[in-house]
């Protein structure tokens, strides 16, 4: 068995897109590229790759929404493994396995996302969208914006807003 995963996901996505007179044709497609999938697919790699019960997916997804339902909390790995009943060595492995980040990387590149959509959505000061997306210090939240985005938050504001002007 193959997990499924974003490639064999993605392979199948334009099946529901299209009109249904196209599906049958686009499957006859789809079909020959998943067998050249599996032709060049690294069999030995794919039998190590752990996966996940239903029931554990299911709460790392719980722990997933309560951590980016209230992104100014600051819970440690020990503080969820707690309050949703889990070992903190099988949570930070399952939500590894499940979202491809650690808990705390997960988070972090999270808060920087929704920040950048709020620097593009609001006219609300960098201080005050740190605070809202869980940093304390405008400087932390702008190193880590930075680190990720490749621009302070500041620029990443003032690039977008050039990218409008001139469209």
């Amino acid at each position: 068995l193959i997990a499924a995963g974003k490639t064999i996901s993605a392979l199948f996505d334009t099946v529901y897109r299209v009109p249904r007179n196209a599906r049958l044709p686009l499957c006859g497609v789809k079909v020959l590229e998943l067998i050249i999938y599996l032709y060049y697919l690294d069999v030995e790699a794919e039998r190590y790759q752990k996966t996940y019960t239903k029931s554990q997916v299911d709460v790392i997804k719980q722990i997933h929404d309560y951590i980016t339902g209230d992104l100014i909390r600051h819970d440690t790995i020990d503080d969820l493994s707690r309050r949703f009943c889990i070992s903190p060595t099988t949570l930070k492995a399952n939500f590894k396995g499940v979202y491809g980040l650690s808990v705390m990387a997960y988070l972090r590149q999270y808060r920087i996302k929704k920040a950048a959509g709020l620097l593009l959505e609001s006219d609300t000061s960098i201080a005050e969208i740190a605070g809202q997306v869980g940093y304390g210090s405008q400087s932390k939240f702008g190193a880590a914006f930075k680190e990720l985005m490749g621009v302070s938050p500041l620029d990443y504001r003032k690039k977008a807003e050039n990218i409008f002007i001139n469209d």
